[in-house]
Parts: C-alpha cells; sequence; structure tokens
C-alpha cells in the first residue's frame, strides 16, 4: 500500500512539473503573432466578428481606481476590420522594458543605447510634424497591435532613405526585431532620394558580424516613392531595399504576416546610367552570401500599383522589385494584385517578382499568385517580361510550385515570360483550382474579399479606417 502511494505521489509531482513547465514556455514568446481568424485581443481589448463581412464589434474594459469603463463601438463607426493581432504577455526574462507613448519617445530610440532593448508601443501615435527617421535601431519594437498615424517625409528635405526606420545596420548589431506595428503614411506621401519603405528605407548587413532582421505582422498603407538626382533609387511598401554581404555567412532578413496597401513609384532628375527597383512590399534585395536563408518571405501580400519612370534599367514587381541572390531565397504564401509598369531603356517587370536572379538549390518560390497588368515600354531589347515573374535566369535549381496568375491580365512587352498556370476569373474563385494550398489555416476564399480571389487568414484585404489632415 505504501509502495503504490509513493508510485501515486511521484505521478502527481510529474503532472505539476510538465503543467509548471508549459506555463513557463508558453509565456516566454517574444513579440509573436497569435492571431485568431475572428477573435482576437489588443491590451485588453476584444474583437470579435465574421472576418468575411464589415459586422465587427470591439469590447474595451478598462479598470483603475476611480472608475470603471465598457464602451461598443461597430466597425462602422471606425473600428478596422484588419486589425493587427497582438503577442502574448511581454517575456518576462529580465529584459528591459521602455514603453513608447508618445512621437517624442519614439523618435529617441535609435543609437547605440537600444542595443537589444525592448521598446513597446502603449497606444497608437497619430504625428503632426513630418518625421525625421529613425537610423541605426538595434534591438526590438513591439508595436503590440498599434499604429503610427500620418507619418509623411517630403521630397523637399532631401532625406536619403525614408521610413519609419531610415537605415539599420551597425557592425555591432547582432540582431532586430519589428512587429506588430501598421504603419499609415499621410496624403503628403513618404520621399526619399535613394531609399524608401514604410516601415524601413534600407537594411545593411555588409558588416562580418552576423546580421538579422526579422519583420512580423506589420502593415504599411500610403504612398511610397524615391525621386533621385543620383543614379540609384529603391522603393517599397515595406522594405525599400535590403543589402546582404556579411562575410560571417549568418546574416538573413525574414518577413511574415505582412502586407502593404502602398502605392509605389520611382523617378529621377536625370536618367543617365540609373537603375531603379520598385515593389509593392520590397523593392531590391541583394545577397551576395554562400550560406542559407538570407531572404524568407512567407504569408504576406501587396495591393498597390508599381511604377518606375526614367531608369537606365528599371525592376519593377507587384510583390519584389529585383530579387539578386547567390544563394536561397523563400517565397510562400503570397501574392499580389496591383498594376506593374516601367518606362525605361532596359526593364524587367513581373506580376509578382520584376527579376528573380538566384543560383541557390534552397530557393523556392511556391503557393503565390499575381494578378495585376503588367507594362514594359523600352526603347531597347533590354526588356522581359511576365504576369508572374518578368524574368527568371537559367540557372535556377531551386523549386517553383502551385504558382498561378490571371489569364486576362494585360501584359505588354518584348520576351514575354510565360511562367505562371493562368487561371480564369471564375477559376480563380474556387478552391480546386489551388493545387496543395492550405485553406484551412492559411488561404481562405470570401466571395466578398478580395473580389473572390484567395486571400490570406493573417486578415481581410482592406485599407484601415483612418483619416487625419495632414499638419
Amino acid at each position: 500500500m505504501e509502495l503504490s502511494f509513493m508510485y501515486l505521489k511521484k505521478f502527481l509531482l510529474l503532472i505539476v512539473f510538465i503543467c509548471f513547465i508549459s506555463i513557463v514556455v508558453g509565456n516566454s514568446a517574444g513579440c509573436e503573432n497569435k492571431t485568431k481568424n475572428t477573435d482576437a485581443y489588443i491590451n485588453n481589448k476584444e474583437y470579435t466578428g465574421n472576418s468575411n463581412s464589415n459586422d465587427f464589434t470591439l469590447k474595451s474594459n478598462y479598470n483603475n481606481e476611480d472608475d470603471t469603463k465598457s464602451q461598443e463601438i461597430d466597425n462602422a463607426n471606425g473600428v478596422p476590420s484588419n486589425f493587427i493581432a497582438p503577442i502574448d504577455p511581454i517575456p518576462d526574462n529580465g529584459m528591459v522594458i521602455t514603453n513608447i507613448s508618445t512621437a517624442e519617445q519614439l523618435e529617441k530610440i535609435g543609437g547605440e543605447q537600444s542595443t537589444g532593448g525592448y521598446y513597446v508601443l502603449d497606444n497608437d501615435i497619430n504625428l503632426t510634424e513630418e518625421w525625421i527617421p529613425i537610423d541605426d535601431f538595434r534591438g526590438t519594437l513591439d508595436g503590440q497591435g498599434h499604429s503610427i498615424n500620418n507619418l509623411y517625409i517630403l521630397g523637399s528635405s532631401g532625406i536619403e532613405y525614408g521610413g519609419l526606420f531610415g537605415i539599420i545596420s551597425n557592425s555591432n548589431m547582432l540582431g532586430g526585431t519589428l512587429c506588430n506595428i501598421g504603419i499609415n503614411i499621410g496624403t503628403l506621401g513618404l520621399t526619399a532620394t535613394k531609399c524608401a519603405g514604410g516601415l524601413l528605407g534600407y537594411f545593411d548587413s555588409s558588416s562580418s558580424e552576423p546580421i538579422y532582421i526579422s519583420i512580423d505582422n506589420c502593415y504599411v498603407t500610403g504612398q511610397v516613392s524615391v525621386s533621385s538626382s543620383s543614379n540609384a533609387a529603391y522603393a517599397g511598401g515595406l522594405l525599400g531595399y535590403s543589402y546582404n554581404t556579411s562575410s560571417s555567412g549568418n546574416a538573413s532578413i525574414t518577413i511574415l504576416n505582412c502586407y502593404a496597401t502602398s502605392d509605389i513609384s520611382t523617378s529621377f532628375v536625370s536618367d543617365a546610367n540609373s537603375v531603379s527597383c520598385a515593389g509593392g512590399l520590397i523593392g531590391f534585395n541583394f545577397s551576395a552570401m554562400s550560406s542559407p536563408g538570407p531572404l524568407k518571405i512567407e504569408n504576406c501580400y501587396a495591393t498597390g500599383n508599381v511604377t518606375v519612370n526614367s531608369g537606365d534599367e528599371a525592376y519593377a514587381g507587384g510583390l519584389i522589385g529585383n530579387n539578386n541572390s547567390f544563394y536561397s531565397n523563400v517565397i510562400n504564401n503570397c501574392y499580389a494584385i496591383g498594376n506593374v509598369s516601367a518606362t525605361a531603356k532596359g526593364s524587367y517587370v513581373g506580376g509578382l517578382v520584376g527579376r528573380y536572379f538566384t543560383s541557390g538549390t534552397g530557393a523556392k518560390i511556391t503557393n503565390c499568385y499575381s494578378t495585376g497588368n503588367v507594362s514594359a515600354i523600352s526603347a531597347s531589347s533590354f526588356v522581359s517580361v511576365g504576369g508572374l515573374l518578368g524574368y527568371i535566369n537559367s540557372l535556377f535549381v531551386g523549386k517553383i510550385e502551385n504558382y498561378y496568375r490571371l489569364s486576362t491580365q494585360t501584359i505588354t512587352g518584348a520576351n514575354i515570360n510565360e511562367i505562371g498556370d493562368p487561371l480564369s476569373d471564375e477559376q480563380m474563385k474556387k478552391i480546386e483550382s489551388f493545387k496543395n494550398w492550405d485553406f484551412d489555416t492559411i488561404w481562405k476564399i470570401s466571395s466578398n474579399i478580395n473580389n473572390g480571389y484567395p486571400h490570406l487568414l493573417i486578415r481581410p484585404t482592406s485599407t484601415p479606417v483612418y483619416s487625419m489632415p495632414d499638419i
């Protein structure tokens, strides 16, 4: 009897230990997206409703010593139907947390003091002055589902690297994370003279240190452009230019669960010997590394139009303008629906990617589609245009599968690339048209969202309800 009791006691202690470990692990996830399809929580706010309609209710409850308030606001009165989902509570691992609630606090988070820091937004921030991009950021910025509104940068200000962050580049930075944050660009737009992205203008990992950056659960709305008087222009809805030549062999950039609705454009004061790359999400990704994993994009989309003007060489894509890598890049579960055009002496233009050049065996494009019209106007024979990919190199040894394009796309230009299985409007609205796609946890087709074409379950395809006059 005593022996049986001893074993029972040990068994109960084991169960308690397992439960304790589960709780610790569950609360240790920093900057993690815990999206549910129709129910989510943001700072004690409960969003409920059908993601396929505008029937949303916001219940916000908070308590203090003086009063208790509760309010319900329906979507028609200003609750966006494409909220950013929250994260679990910030990990309690001894990390110093810096709370940000004002523009003045936000603009000061760059520099050496940010190394390893964890910064969180406590609320939306409505900017009233022209934004000066944050440079040399070396930590984590967690928006907690909040947004930066009315961000604008004037072309006359002469800022080279434009975005919420201008440049993230430092040999002492071992890693950085930007997550759970929205950028709503004001009506004056965001214009830089070299690199522009709504979230980040330029990511430089050319040092000898193993540098990485992770961008997760972020979005950008509003116009992004570069007007250049030099010989280069790079513009993207989320990220303008990623340059990866780290000799450490361990640098990488990961973009997950993000989208941009921004219209993108580049132009030059003089087009002599100029190069321009523009994409709905990323303008240009360059990697000369010999190790795996320099770029990974999953569960992302772009809806804006992309326009390149007056460049000597133009690379334009609905999602990525130019991808030039000597190893593996992964583009998975992504789509672009904007029109893409370039007017230059030579052009690569694609509905999803303008130019996809890689020699890595680990490279792949899977479960993607594009629907926008594509046009390349050029005075030379240096043109390649396609409904999905404008150009893919002949040495490509990776994997491209389960990829589609709208059969009624207008494709204008010489040397048309036929990659991408064409689907009619009717076929685009049927689950059975998309081989091996996950319509349980990643994709969904709804008649009143995205023209009835597949959309990602990270959030519905629509523009956040936000309006604020530029000051």
